[in-house]
């Protein structure tokens, strides 16, 4: 959906929150910003995949929100709210969560 002005708007239940607000202040409209978080994911799972990734943790900052990953989970976490609890998902979730947001974005369906 977007709102009055076509800036797309995410509908989300209020325990996922967050997502939504990742969805609409990181990614916005930006089909270059979904790209780069796909990107961000394909990395994670390669680097899950070879067993690394125990020494350090690969993170993608936005302009509001970090996602860390993790084996088979992000972890979406706002950069200005500390009130916010981090949000956790499977990582094929946001992938599909993402490709959807991008498609809309592109094609408006």
């Amino acid at each position: 959906m977007k709102d009055s002005s076509g800036t797309p708007v995410a509908k989300a239940e209020s325990s996922e929150a967050l997502l939504a607000a990742f969805l609409e202040t990181d990614l916005q409209g930006d089909p270059g910003m979904c790209r780069e978080v796909l990107t961000f994911l394909k990395q994670a799972k390669k680097k899950y995949k070879k067993g690394g990734g125990a020494e350090r943790q690969l993170s993608f900052s936005g302009n509001g929100h970090v996602l860390e990953a993790r084996k088979n989970e992000i972890i979406i976490s706002s950069q200005y709210d500390d009130t916010l609890s981090p949000y956790h998902l499977k990582r094929k979730k946001l992938k599909k969560i993402v490709k959807r947001w991008l498609k809309f974005i592109e094609t408006g369906e």
